[in-house]
């Protein structure tokens, strides 16, 4: 495994939290392109609001950006810095060509798993209306990048636990431990992904009102996730 990047002076004036973003976004989705007179990030993505999403904070970071709808033709949107400048170079030097997890502040790092899910995320909910029905849920992360070793390092640190590798189609496949995903506060930006994820947590507390056993493990998980809906004004 590569050691984290030691962020430089320059580097950490770029630092805020939608370049912590992009920089999750562009690990998980993004390349760089040379076709322009200097290196650029490109995304080549399916989600509408992710593709937006990566617009504005290209915008709010001062970049000139280029938005495509090639849903008709190629089913994916494309977006792209159009501005000369250093930002992608910044973006390829830190990521060690997409090889590595930069080191970044505490505060910024919900941000950064953000934009890493957002494209390399899955979080899903299956309802199964057979004689038990029940509603299963279940959060993942793919990939194949070099990069996702710091990645599950970091989701560590912050306690989220995780399942052992299992290959899928060429790519490694990571299941998440949703409680302590919940726990660790961090969130998706994708509508339909978050979605899930309040719905995970909304069926985890009212499954915990209509118990009649009150084992205490459950009720310390009910309350982990009610705590999370209070916060985001769910109720």
């Amino acid at each position: 495994m590569l050691k984290p990047y030691a962020f430089q002076e320059e580097d950490i004036t770029w630092l805020s939290s939608r370049n912590a973003y992009l920089l999750g976004a562009f690990l998980s989705d993004g390349y760089l392109s040379w076709r322009l007179a200097s290196p650029h990030p490109v995304w080549q993505i399916k989600d509408e609001d992710f593709a937006v999403r990566i617009a504005k904070c290209l915008q709010r970071c001062g970049s000139s950006v280029g938005f495509y709808d090639y849903r008709e033709n190629r089913g994916t949107f494309y977006v792209t810095e159009l501005a000369k400048g250093s930002f992608g170079r910044w973006l390829w030097r830190v990521s060690g060509e997409k090889e590595r997890l930069p080191k970044v502040p505490r505060d910024l790092i919900p941000e950064l798993v953000a934009g890493v899910l957002d494209g390399d995320g899955c979080m899903s909910k299956k309802v199964n209306l057979g004689a038990r029905n029940y509603t299963s849920y279940g959060l993942s992360v793919i990939s194949a990048e070099g990069y996702i070793d710091d990645f599950l390092k970091l989701l560590r640190s912050i306690g989220v636990k995780h399942g052992k590798p299992q290959d899928r189609e060429g790519c490694t496949v990571w299941n998440l431990n949703i409680e302590s995903f919940v726990k660790a506060d961090l969130y998706f930006h994708i509508g339909r992904k978050q979605k899930y994820l309040l719905d995970w947590c909304t069926h985890i507390v009212e499954t915990n009102q209509r118990s009649k056993w009150g084992y205490a493990r459950y009720d310390a998980k009910a309350l982990t996730a009610q705590k999370y809906l209070n916060k985001r004004g769910v109720i």
